[in-house]
């Protein structure tokens, strides 16, 4: 029934704006050759040559934070699959263990 499927679409729509699950959020920002200027809420992608990088290669930068000053990063490396995090643009990286 048709009022059946737009109020699944309507509370999923909701749903993904609360955890953040649409394209104003998390979408792509680009390459960067800076880890420390990704400073807006969504996804990029670094080179080996990226300054503030926690790895030696490329790889792809996921960040995510209250819009104003507070930011969290997480590294995820292309080849190695290593995973890195801090709570602040600017702190020290910490490995996670994924083994």
């Amino acid at each position: 029934n048709g009022y059946k499927l737009q109020r699944y679409k309507d509370e999923n729509f909701v749903l993904g704006e609360l955890i953040g699950i649409n394209g104003s959020w998390l979408r792509y920002r680009g390459h960067i050759s800076d880890i420390d200027n990704a400073n807006l809420n969504g996804v990029y992608t670094f080179g080996a040559e990226a300054q503030n990088s926690p790895v030696d290669g490329s790889g792809k930068c996921l960040t995510f934070g209250n819009g104003i000053d507070d930011y969290g990063q997480i590294v995820v490396t292309w080849d190695s699959r290593l995973i890195y995090y801090r709570g602040k643009i600017g702190a020290a990286w910490k490995r996670i263990q994924t083994e």
